[in-house]
């Protein structure tokens, strides 16, 4: 098992779902099967992974992103 992550200098927006897509079945057809997908929240990319190779593939926020998302947060609740 191994998760795939797209880094954390470039969010998975700016990578275009269908080369993720394609990297994860190139892959999957070796003897790596890759059961999570570490990104941003983009959900197109999770659900094209869904659909047309593994029903059952995770996905986990990136650190980066988990900090942003509570900095946010947290600012507009000081306000």
């Amino acid at each position: 098992m191994i998760a795939l992550s797209t880094g954390t200098e470039s969010s998975m927006k700016a990578m275009d779902s269908d080369m993720i897509e394609e990297m994860v079945k190139d892959v999957n057809d070796g003897s790596i099967c890759i059961k999570t997908i570490v990104g941003d929240e983009d959900s197109t990319m999770i659900s094209k992974l869904r659909t047309n190779i593994d029903t059952n593939i995770g996905k986990t926020l990136d650190a980066n992103h988990v900090k942003e998302i509570l900095r946010n947060h947290l600012y507009f609740v000081k306000k």
